[in-house]
């Protein structure tokens, strides 16, 4: 019964400010699609096909030999990188092309020419090594990879959807912060446990819609034996 309690006034808590949990969604939304849309460097992709011929289970490992220190120090090498073997795998997709034995290289870079060069590098400093490495040569490059003109476009639905992740996490913190900074009397329960009494009756909220012939008349009216003088 606790937890069902608990649940109930965590809702209400959200509920009261819930304008801060829209704002804030949509807020940082649209921050992540202008991000996505005027701040992200365009990047470019570059592909190139190897045929591995070996129907085995060693093709697996065949594939992923590729993107391994020792073939990226010479790509680094030969290109004149600045980046680590590891950096420079990290730009590189090797994906089998479903059930064949084609094999496809995707790396992406800044430089759509660099992205091609990186690409055929990896290809060509791939055939020389793995005969030496695993004692395999049955291998052909079909396609090398060209340079793009256009690059490749990231849907910013993806940093939207960061963002209102974001701005959701952030608003429910920002809605609990300021409610334990309220101290304001919310409710009768409330009422009876910081007095320590009974609550024998409460007054409605009235306004000048609810009660137009009631203005500016005195009142006076007893509570517990005391006057309370109202002015309406």
């Amino acid at each position: 019964m606790e937890k069902e309690i608990d649940l109930k006034n965590l809702f209400n808590v959200i509920k009261r400010r819930v304008w801060i949990l829209i704002a804030f969604a949509l807020l940082f939304s649209a921050a992540g699609g202008l991000y996505s849309a005027y701040y992200t460097t365009p990047v470019y992709s570059a592909s190139a096909k190897i045929m591995i011929r070996d129907e085995s289970k060693f093709f697996n490992t065949l594939t992923e030999v590729m993107r391994e220190p020792v073939i990226m120090k010479k790509v680094a090498e030969e290109l004149k990188l600045n980046r680590s073997p590891e950096a420079l795998a990290s730009q590189i997709i090797v994906t089998p092309a479903g059930e064949s034995q084609i094999v496809e290289v995707t790396v992406t870079d800044a430089n759509p020419l660099i992205a091609a060069k990186i690409a055929n590098s990896t290809m060509k400093h791939y055939m020389k090594e793995i005969p030496k490495l695993l004692n395999f040569n049955n291998m052909k490059i079909i396609r090398q990879a060209t340079e793009k003109v256009e690059p490749y476009k990231e849907s910013p639905v993806k940093k939207m959807m960061m963002g209102l992740i974001i701005g959701i996490v952030l608003s429910i913190g920002l809605i609990f912060l300021l409610d334990s900074l309220d101290d304001s009397i919310r409710s009768e329960a409330e009422a009876e446990k910081i007095s320590g009494i009974p609550i024998l009756g409460t007054v409605s909220k009235m306004n000048r819609k609810t009660a137009p012939h009631i203005k500016n008349k005195r009142l006076k009216l007893s509570v517990r034996g005391e006057s309370v003088v109202s002015y309406k």
